[in-house]
């Protein structure tokens, strides 16, 4: 089988469109990116700059792949969501809403970045962790498990978060303060 591009659809500037991979709607797919294996990109989706978009991974709505930002495995990333710079997003992992991920951060499992949500630096999100509201991970956080975080800026935290809901960070210090 073969790609599939409709008639509204842009592959242009290079980018490659591979395998079985569906372009559609006001899609475009333009610069040095590449959508492969059987990747659907479509609604006004715009994968840009070196980023990669394979697997089974969807990129809808107005969402932004960019720079050499990678979409795989089942992953998706949809409304105005942003995924940039050398960001990873894999596994069955969503990003959706104003989220963006960036940096050489990495959203991955079943994971749902979402709302005004920014995942940054080398930030990992992983299991069926939830990151929402303005939340704002940066540095090293790693938030896993069944953790939510719903607001606060994480700012150079390096501890692993995998419970709980939290709004900022203090809460949850407090928190393992008085677990201690």
């Amino acid at each position: 089988m073969s790609r599939t591009l409709s008639s509204n659809a842009k592959v242009i500037d290079g980018a490659v469109v591979t395998g079985e991979a569906t372009i559609e709607h006001d899609a475009t797919v333009c610069g040095e990116a590449t959508v492969r294996g059987r990747a659907w990109v479509y609604g006004s989706a715009t994968v840009d700059g070196q980023a990669v978009i394979m697997g089974h991974a969807r990129a809808c709505g107005n969402a932004r792949i960019m720079d050499e930002a990678v979409l795989m495995d089942e992953a998706f990333c949809g409304d105005d969501a942003s995924v940039m710079d050398r960001a990873k997003v894999q596994g069955k992992a969503r990003v959706i809403g104003r989220a963006t991920i960036c940096g050489q951060a990495t959203v991955a499992g079943h994971a749902i970045v979402e709302d005004a949500a920014k995942v940054e630096g080398k930030a990992l999100v992983a299991g069926r962790a939830r990151i929402c509201g303005d939340a704002r991970l940066k540095g090293r956080a790693a938030i896993a498990g069944q953790a939510k975080i719903c607001g606060g800026t994480w700012d150079g935290w390096e501890g692993v978060v995998t419970r709980g809901e939290w709004r900022s960070p203090a809460d949850f210090m407090a928190w393992k303060e008085a677990k201690s």
